[in-house]
């Protein structure tokens, strides 16, 4: 077998050749003499051998011969990834033999154990040099002569075992066929190819040798299994069914005729008649009643023989007039109106009756329990009906909805610094809460849904102008505005800025209470409170009604 231009006879006749040129004439003769060897022979022709780590051996035995240690060749090959380790001699094994002699192999141990799911590999690369040097008329030490020969053996294995991995051609090829590979300018950015016409090895552009297609092209780009089948229309779950074990069931009944396909709570089954009938509810005799006729008679229950014989009609209802006998009689639509109600308040509501713990009692010795016609119970009056009737209980927490927020200080405690050229947030924290309406953390108000009447006010000292507005944070929109008032800066004075109005707000909307004023005044600009009364200081104080 050719490979790539050099045969393997080639070879092996170039290395005897060198044998032949090593041996010298013997002493007063014209001829050369070949002793048989005196002691071992090259008599194996494996130089590959593989062991499989187990995670605990750390020894390995080959029987592969070797004239130095360095010619020993170690790889540690990842089965999982086929990636190969190189090992070192002395630094990740040793080797040991009997005297020292690997003419019949030894053993080499690994400095680490090997994990499993890992295959040690080891081969010879027989050295490539002859040290011998015979002179000629003299003697031929048959050791050296004979080791000679050895080395030129292991060679020639050595190349056989490399040339086992090298692609090769049949011999019955013709010569036009054993060509050699392109030169590496021309083999440069192209794919390796043999010639139509001849075999011979060539190189081809794959973008002027081959012919892609616009559809090609494509799916070419694809980096993954899954964006290919996409390309072609093959995607999982959407072009094609997903793998599925129950589906694999279902291939597997038999297509008998009249079988039915039920689930049976672990797979799909093939069933019909009665184990059909009884997976569907209607098992004979217990689900639905049996007939069977006797001549021109059918033998059943009476009453359903009389229910079949009723002539039917729109609005009809049938009843009982003796025992299994039954007959019909008129429904109108408005009857049947009152046949969904599930208890008598349902009913009166129906009928528009309504009872006496619906109706007002003047003297209050009732409780409004009804749900009757004309009657509300809503504590934020949201319907605004103009007809019905508003419960105590709804009118007291309709008018109790009061929220109040202040700015409570310790006496002498000012109201803080106030920075011109922006809007601040007032300090407020909850004082009363009517009703469950608001929650406040750190100044900042959430209100339920509504509508809601306010009035709200707040001090400022020696800033000249300033003014409140009543803002929604998270909407970054402006509710109220208040008044604009003027606190004279140098002149002990102090004036409040109020709001007062109505607004609606949807629920989970953050608010604050913002002041700005004209001019910068420290520790006192949002309240002087210098004079201790004997009571806290009040600065901001927020009031709204629910309504």
């Amino acid at each position: 077998m050719k490979k790539f231009g050099m045969t393997k006879w080639a070879v092996i006749l170039a290395l005897i050749s060198i044998v032949v040129n090593v041996l010298c004439w013997l002493p007063g003769s014209g001829e050369f003499t070949i002793y048989q060897p005196a002691f071992g022979v090259v008599n194996t022709t494996d130089t590959v051998e593989r062991f499989a780590a187990n995670g605990s051996a750390t020894t390995f035995n080959f029987t592969f011969r070797l004239t130095d240690q360095t010619e020993m060749q170690a790889l540690v090959r990842a089965d999982s990834t086929g990636i190969d380790t190189a090992f070192e001699l002395n630094v990740d094994y040793t080797l040991a033999a009997t005297n020292n002699d690997f003419s019949s192999g030894g053993t080499l141990t690994t400095t680490d154990t090997l994990a499993s799911g890992n295959t040690l590999i080891l081969h010879r690369e027989a050295k490539r040099t002859q040290t011998v040097n015979l002179i000629q008329g003299q003697a031929m030490p048959a050791e050296a002569t004979e080791t000679t020969f050895d080395k030129q053996t292991l060679a020639i294995q050595d190349i056989d075992k490399d040339l086992l991995f090298v692609p090769g051609f049949p011999k019955g090829d013709p010569a036009a066929a054993l060509g050699d590979w392109p030169s590496s300018i021309d083999r440069a950015g192209r794919a390796a190819a043999f010639d139509s016409t001849t075999g011979a090895p060539t190189a081809i552009d794959l973008t002027t040798g081959v012919t892609v297609t616009a559809f090609a092209e494509t799916y070419l780009d694809d980096t993954t299994a899954s964006a290919t089948r996409t390309t072609l229309g093959l995607a999982i779950g959407t072009d094609v069914q997903a793998w599925d074990a129950q589906l694999d069931d279902i291939a597997a009944l038999a297509v008998t005729n009249s079988n039915f396909i039920v689930g049976d709570g672990a797979n799909w089954v093939a069933e019909s008649g009665a184990t059909v009938r009884t997976s569907l509810g209607l098992a004979i005799g217990t689900d639905v009643h049996a007939f069977t006729t006797n001549g021109n008679t059918i033998l059943t229950d009476a009453g359903i023989l009389s229910i079949a014989g009723l002539s039917t009609a729109a609005d009809k209802m049938i009843y009982t007039t003796a025992s299994d006998t039954y007959t019909t009689t008129d429904l109108t639509a408005y009857s049947r109106t009152l046949f969904d109600d599930v208890d008598a308040a349902a009913w009166r509501v129906t009928l528009g009756v309504v009872t006496a713990a619906d109706a007002i009692n003047k003297d209050g010795s009732v409780a409004y329990t009804g749900t009757g016609v004309g009657f509300k119970d809503e504590d934020d009056m949201t319907s605004d009906s103009a007809v019905a009737t508003a419960s105590q209980q709804s009118i007291k927490a309709y008018i109790d909805a009061y929220i109040k927020l202040v700015d409570s200080k310790s006496a002498t405690t000012s109201g803080g610094t106030a920075t011109a050229g922006s809007w601040q947030k007032r300090t407020v924290t909850e004082e009363s809460d009517v009703g469950a309406h608001v929650s406040v953390s750190s100044s900042v108000f959430i209100l339920d849904a509504g509508t809601y009447q306010c009035r709200i006010s707040a001090p400022a000292f020696l800033v000249n102008n300033h003014q409140l507005r009543l803002r929604n944070t998270t909407g970054g929109s402006t509710v109220l505005v208040g008044t604009m008032e003027y606190s004279v800066s140098g002149t002990p004075s102090q004036t409040r800025s109020e709001i007062v109005g109505i607004f609606t707000i949807a629920g989970s909307q953050n608010l604050e209470i913002q002041h700005r004023v004209e001019t910068t005044r420290a520790t006192d600009g949002f309240g002087n409170g210098t004079t201790d009364l004997g009571e806290v200081t009040i600065y901001t104080i927020a009031e709204f009604w629910k309504r």
